[in-house]
């Protein structure tokens, strides 16, 4: 029986994971070395926190219902991703008006999607019965072309993202994050009836539903949320499993050198490092970002850079008294370089420079950011060896 499409919906299609996973092969360890925030929807999530990141030019991945907070700033996520059915097969015109670099849909092998323009099917494979109610550690998968674990959690599937990308330091920024007890919960139920008396179809050996425990985003329309700390260690929460599951992520992480932050004040997540987003996010001074250089990545990108430019010309541009803004607007379409604090003069020309060099070591955030925000298509930072 065919089931018709109302007026102006697109039909749902059939993901094409063998053409997602030629594209995204190519971005495999694209981004070794650097910096990934991952974005929960968390009530602890705040907008200035999202600004600060567009400010300093920072990588993310953002999920769901992160349309819901552009009101409030102009970042917008590197990626994004869903694994929710209402997103995924349905139209959401946020999702289809949002320009970034990666849309990913989570799909079940057997299930369809919205066709999304530019959007790219994950392989996501669920089976949570195994790890939740038998106690094991479910797998983290290392190529994402082939599958993703879902976990339960797009978080679950972004770390693997993040890892995938080459990302060796991953924050995580808005994760309150404990399962609910929507899941499996069958050996509770059977030994505490009275005590999930308040959850609905709350059946052995089934899935449930718990009545108001999708209230915990910073999205929530209800008048009275419930606040979620004094739901913390109630019979909504599956604190363990969730411990569980990120578990085989930080084993993942630490096989590979990764490093994964936990930013998210009040978060009921402790396997991983706290910090404060503050200290990641303004800090007092550099030495909070310093990383070891990658010689290596480097000289790969510059390679491919010999003789890319032969028979142009460009302009050296220094920062001497001598500068006129009105002549950097005459050379607007032609390859330039310029260098440190180049930015001070963006406010009184529209020119902006194809490369940025520094050498000066950098004495606060404030310059890594402003150097960070250069549009420019390469930036150099001369360091010496050994340093940072």
């Amino acid at each position: 029986m065919s089931t018709a499409q109302p007026s102006g919906q697109k039909a749902l299609i059939t993901p094409d994971f063998d053409g997602a996973a030629e594209v995204l092969r190519g971005y495999k360890d694209k981004y070794k070395g650097r910096l990934c925030f991952v974005i929960g929807n968390g009530p602890n999530l705040r907008a200035q926190d999202l600004t600060w990141i567009k400010e300093r030019g920072e990588f993310s991945i953002a999920s769901n219902k992160i349309y819901k907070i552009f009101d409030k700033t102009d970042w917008r996520p590197s990626i994004y991703t869903s694994m929710a059915p209402g997103v995924v097969r349905m139209p959401v015109p946020e999702v289809e008006a949002l320009k970034c670099e990666l849309k990913l849909f989570a799909v079940r092998p057997e299930a369809q999607m919205y066709p999304v323009e530019g959007a790219l099917p994950l392989k996501i494979i669920t089976n949570p019965n195994n790890w939740i109610v038998r106690g094991e550690k479910p797998p983290f998968s290392e190529d994402i072309t082939d599958c993703v674990y879902g976990g339960q959690s797009i978080t679950y599937v972004n770390l693997q993202i993040a890892a995938y990308l080459g990302f060796t330091n991953i924050a995580l920024l808005g994760i309150k994050h404990c399962y609910k007890k929507q899941w499996h919960i069958d050996p509770q139920i059977k030994e505490n009836r009275e005590e999930y008396a308040d959850i609905q179809g709350a059946v052995p050996g089934v899935f449930v539903n718990v009545q108001g425990a999708w209230r915990d985003h910073f999205y929530d329309e209800e008048p009275e949320p419930v606040d979620p700390a004094a739901r913390q260690d109630s019979a909504y929460y599956c604190k363990e499993e969730a411990e569980r599951a990120f578990e085989k992520t930080k084993e993942y992480a630490s096989e590979h050198g990764i490093r994964i932050m936990n930013a998210s004040p009040g978060s009921f997540l402790k396997v991983f490092e706290e910090v404060s987003p503050e200290k990641l996010l303004v800090g007092d001074s550099v030495d909070d970002q310093m990383f070891v250089p990658d010689w290596e990545r480097a000289a790969e990108i510059l390679r491919s850079y010999k003789n890319k430019y032969e028979g142009k010309r460009c302009f050296i541009i220094g920062n001497g008294p001598s500068l006129r803004a009105e002549d950097l607007d005459k050379i607007k379409g032609e390859y330039s370089f310029a260098c440190n604090l180049i930015y001070l003069i963006f406010g009184q020309t529209e020119w902006r420079p194809t490369f940025h060099a520094t050498q000066d070591k950098p004495v606060s955030l404030e310059y890594m950011r402003a150097v960070s925000a250069i549009p420019s298509e390469l930036k150099f930072l001369a360091i010496a060896p050994g340093g940072r």
